[in-house]
């Protein structure tokens, strides 16, 4: 990994930075198929928007394989 991080020095300037993040949800999906193997498939596709969901406790991190795409 890229070291990204510059030296900080002292600054009266308040500026914004985009920092990707990332975190993990948990849903239940009601899939309409033919058997479990299908409805497996279906839910691969991720051909539909998700619901709403519950966070994983302890999944919140910085995305820094994107952060250089910010910098």
């Amino acid at each position: 990994m890229k070291r990204l991080l510059k030296p900080v020095t002292a600054s009266s300037e308040v500026s914004t930075y985009d920092i990707p993040v990332k975190w993990e949800m948990r849903v239940v999906l009601q899939i309409q198929a033919y058997n479990l193997k299908d409805a497996i498939q279906r839910a691969n596709k991720k051909e539909f928007s998700l619901p709403e969901g519950e966070y994983v406790d302890d999944s919140y991190e910085i995305d820094f394989d994107r952060m250089e795409n910010c910098v």
